[in-house]
């Protein structure tokens, strides 16, 4: 395989090589809910058993805001790396071809592109970080992200209707089997930077019944006020496409977006989500992989607050034949606090139910919600704290929350009804919306309560990269329902299912 031989060639002063496997391996003994049988819950939880816990019931929805992960994946990622770099001429090109393996079981297994690039750098000024870069991404560039904290990312893949194959979990139709290719130029100093992206795909456009491009532009820029104040911003414009639907098939989807995070902090230094990062496998780079949590000792914080605001172009139900601009929210606060060997961590989290079904998108797709819908946001809260005890390697913590989910409250459409029998879908329902794909049907005239969740953990790390995790569950969700009948010559009805659950998942995982 030629791995950027070429520059390396043209870049003589120092060439260096590091292809290495990323693999994370995770053997886990779980049940989600030990207070429930098989069936009756949705997806069903099978009962106590060695594998990957359900990522639906094994993960509360405080877990993994900042990542894609849930931590109980065996995921490695192959990564071929080559770097050359030419100290007297202030310039460095560096690739990597990564192919990341996701194993379901023992007999299937995803592939795919996870996050392979070209990167050149000019260094502008001897003696100083101030730079110019192009980063190229030949396959894939849902690692160029615009938002901040992962969970109210946006402009990945699945802008133009690809789904994560990292996520099995996920209800939503693939639409889009074609790369998403993209390149980002950026010029950088110490305590600033400022970005320009593209990112494009082809798909069928429908009206014509041919594939058409598809595409869009981002642009960022970040800057320190100060040693304890960073201020940044990103956004941008995509064509996702031409509508589907027939009442306005082949009008243009339009989708914009703009994100502002401002960061106050002291001690702890502000980083983006590790699934945006490149792989590198240089020591002198500053972007390491598996960097341990360190105790410096005494006391630092980060504080930070994070707002997002979307609008697409959708078919309007109130006005036949005709589109219409869906806006929609979202927006983070966080607190990260460390003293000595102990953390604390709170979040505050809004999403809509135009921002958490942006991909989809909307609950009817691409149709916005119209006049007669009744829809509330998603918002949650939580915190935690943890300590640290070095001469045995053990963190012990809790964390607590609690979330109201966002809702859809209005005439169910035959394609979102499923399999569901027709009298047990009245007129007017409350859905319960979790993520993409992942619905509950409440009983009629009942409306969606708050959701409380906690969890108890230890981790014991025997080395830096080989830990032992146990950690419990316990949570309090009234929303399940689910349908149900006394006697087979009877209509089915639905009913709240058990609102309790406790479970608990106990993980040895290694970092290769």
């Amino acid at each position: 395989m030629k791995r950027l031989l070429v520059a390396a060639a043209f870049l003589p002063a120092l060439a260096y090589a590091g292809d290495f496997m990323d693999v994370r391996l995770t053997f886990t003994a779980t049940d989600e809910n030990v207070l429930v049988k098989p069936g009756e819950t949705t997806p069903s939880i099978p009962g106590p058993r060695i594998g990957a816990p359900l990522a639906r019931w094994g993960t509360l929805f405080f877990d993994n805001l900042d990542t894609r992960y849930s931590g109980f994946e065996n995921l490695s990622n192959l990564v071929f790396y080559r770097r050359a770099k030419d100290e007297e001429k202030g310039r460095e090109v560096e690739g990597a071809f990564v192919l990341r393996f996701y194993s379901f079981s023992d007999v299937s297994t995803s592939l795919s592109d996870g996050g392979s690039y070209i990167k050149f750098t000019k260094y502008l000024t001897p003696g100083t970080h101030t730079n110019f870069s192009l980063t190229a991404f030949p396959l894939s560039s849902d690692r160029m992200r615009l938002g901040y904290t992962y969970k109210i990312s946006y402009a990945g893949s699945p802008i133009f209707f690809k789904l994560n194959p990292d996520n099995p979990n996920t209800g939503q139709v693939a639409q889009n089997n074609s790369p998403v290719p993209g390149a980002k130029m950026q010029l950088a100093g110490d305590g600033w930077y400022s970005y320009v992206g593209i990112k494009g795909s082809v798909l069928l456009n429908k009206s014509i019944n041919e594939q058409a491009s598809v595409g869009g532009a981002l642009l960022g820029a970040g800057y320190d006020v100060s040693d304890m104040l960073r201020l940044e911003t990103n956004g941008g414009y995509f064509y996702r496409g031409a509508n589907p639907k027939q009442a306005v098939l082949g009008q243009p989807l339009h989708f914009n977006g703009v994100s502002a995070l401002l960061t106050m902090h002291d001690g702890i230094t502000p980083k983006t989500s590790s699934d945006y990062a490149l792989y590198q496998n240089d020591p002198t780079s500053l972007q390491q992989l598996f960097v341990p949590e360190k105790y410096p000792g005494g006391l630092s914080w980060l504080s930070s607050l994070e707002g997002t605001y979307l609008r697409q172009t959708l078919e309007d139900p109130d006005a036949p034949q005709s589109t219409v601009a869906q806006s929609a929210l979202a927006g983070d606060l966080k607190v990260r606090v460390k003293y000595d060997y102990w953390r604390l961590r709170g979040d505050v989290m809004y999403r809509d139910l135009a921002f958490v079904l942006n991909n989809v998108p909307s609950f009817v797709p691409f149709m916005t919600f119209g006049k007669s819908a009744q829809v509330t946001p998603d918002y949650l809260l939580a915190l935690g704290v943890d300590r640290y005890f070095p001469n045995n390697r053990i963190t012990v913590g809790v964390t607590g929350g609690v979330e109201r989910p966002a809702t859809f409250r209005g005439t169910l459409p035959p394609e979102l009804a499923g399999n569901n029998p027709a009298d047990t879908l009245p007129l007017s329902s409350t859905v319960v919306v979790q993520q993409e794909g992942l619905f509950n049907i409440l009983p009629p005239k009942q409306d969606t309560l708050l959701v409380y969740a906690g969890k108890v953990q230890a981790k014991v790390d025997f080395a830096d990269y080989f830990s032992l995790v146990g950690e419990c569950l316990v949570g309090y969700n009234p929303n399940e329902a689910h349908l149900q009948r006394d006697d087979p010559e009877a209509p089915y009805t639905r009913v709240f299912a058990n609102p309790w659950q406790l479970g608990f998942n106990l993980s040895l995982g290694a970092k290769l």
